[in-house]
């Protein structure tokens, strides 16, 4: 019997993908949940099971292809072993409507998609050599990919089959290889933050041109929306978070399970202001507005781009829950695997640069949000107490509200309450 693959739905924002590559080809056989291709949407690259057992039938979208409708018919799978079937791929929307797929034909098919998010440069690649006419390739000189028994992301899977790395050589002893573990076994060094980089460029007169990925794409699309159609207000607050760092020194030194963290404590004092003026998070409509559960988003910078992982319901966790589970997020979204799950839902999002240093933060609100809260980093300042000059670490808040939701004064009161959380945690408890 035949068994469609459809590209699913994988997250709220998700309305087409791009198909990074087959693990499985036609003709080979394939088990109920085993991994059989590799597909980057707006926020990852996500891996698609096999639903049932069978022999991979037929093919029908070629690696490389962009703009892949969601329920677009990816492939076939034959549970049983009868003859072909005729089984048609079928339109997910009218032909009309359909964005246009492109699929990279530039390329043998034996030749693996270079996925690498290097520059030319990092890699050692020498741009002026290379040609766009058909090569000829001994296929005795091509690496065979690395088996498949090893676990790894699909980035750091696909970096080691392009590089030629065995993935058994790489210490997996701490679960799934990673990307980082890969660049260490090329002797290669990168900040996390240099994102959206490929050497898939095209040399120009002082330099090469850089392909967008699907994230960065989703990015600018989303961004541009919201400064187009979203009336942005922007208030700033400064907290005297003296107080609350000793505090959290303290705590960690108590030996417990998992560190706490000024961004956990932000998670949860957000989440206590918002009890109190819920309409930061509501969803602005024409005739009305939704309001919802908070479910917090913290922007992370990660390998293939900024992605927002999700914290449900901080309000009714516990400070350790939401450090344990920040922590879990932050580490799967610098590794690569995040799952749609992780970042779906999000009604308030957390934008915190002190890390960088930096002061200020005007954050600009993700599309179906009313409000983002931009944190800066805390300095030590000389502020004025009781008439006499005195030493205090101050911290930057500003927020940026969807003026067509919320009113000047209630972003003032969010603000208002949020500083006293942070500058009095135990208020948090009452």
């Amino acid at each position: 019997m035949p068994i469609e693959i459809r590209l699913e739905k994988m997250s709220d924002t998700m309305e087409s993908a791009t198909l990074v590559r087959w693990i499985k080809q036609a003709g080979e056989k394939v088990a109920a949940g085993e991994v059989i291709a590799e597909v980057e949407t707006d926020k990852a690259t996500v891996e698609l099971e096999a639903p049932a057992g069978g022999i991979m039938h037929r093919i029908l979208i070629p690696e490389g292809t962009e703009n892949i409708p969601v329920g677009e018919l990816l492939a076939v799978i034959e549970s049983g072993t009868s003859e072909e079937a005729s089984v048609e791929p079928r339109p997910a929307v009218p032909k009309a409507e359909r964005p246009p797929m492109r699929a990279d034909v530039s390329r043998s098919a034996s030749v693996p998609q270079q996925l690498s998010e290097e520059p030319a440069e990092t890699m050692s690649v020498d741009l002026s050599a290379t040609s766009t006419e058909t090569a000829t390739i001994d296929p005795a000189s091509v690496k065979q990919a690395p088996t498949r028994s090893i676990g790894a992301t699909p980035l750091a899977r696909a970096m080691a089959r392009i590089t030629g790395i065995d993935l058994a050589s790489v210490d997996s002893s701490a679960g799934d290889v990673t990307r980082a573990q890969i660049e260490q076994a090329l002797g290669m060094q990168k900040r996390p933050w240099d994102v959206g980089k490929t050497s898939a460029g095209v040399q120009t007169g002082g330099g090469h041109l850089v392909r967008h990925n699907v994230i960065r794409k989703v990015i600018a699309a989303r961004m541009t929306e919201s400064k187009q159609k979203i009336p942005h207000f922007y208030l700033t607050i400064e907290c005297d978070v003296s107080s609350v760092t000793q505090l959290l020194e303290r705590l960690n030194h108590e030996k417990l399970p998992i560190r706490l963290t000024l961004t956990s404590l932000t998670i949860k004092a957000v989440a206590s202001a918002i009890r109190r003026v819920p309409a930061v998070n509501s969803d602005w409509k024409p005739n009305h507005l939704v309001m919802r559960e908070t479910n917090i988003a913290v922007g992370v910078a990660a390998p293939g781009g900024l992605v927002a992982p999700v914290i449900k319901r901080p309000d009714q966790k516990t400070l350790l829950e939401i450090a344990s589970e920040l922590e879990e997020l932050i580490n799967r979204a610098r590794n690569g695997q995040l799952t749609p799950r992780d970042i779906a839902g999000g009604t308030f999002t957390i934008s915190n640069l002190g890390m960088f240093g930096v002061d200020t933060v005007f954050p600009i609100i993700t599309p179906g949000q009313s409000g983002v809260l931009g944190i800066g980093a805390s300095r030590d300042c000389p502020v004025i107490r009781d008439g006499a000059v005195v030493a205090a670490k101050m911290m930057t808040a500003t927020f940026s509200g969807d003026h067509r939701a919320i009113d000047g004064a209630q972003g003032a009161e969010f603000l208002r309450d949020f500083k006293q959380f942070m500058e009095d945690p135990a208020r948090m408890i009452l």
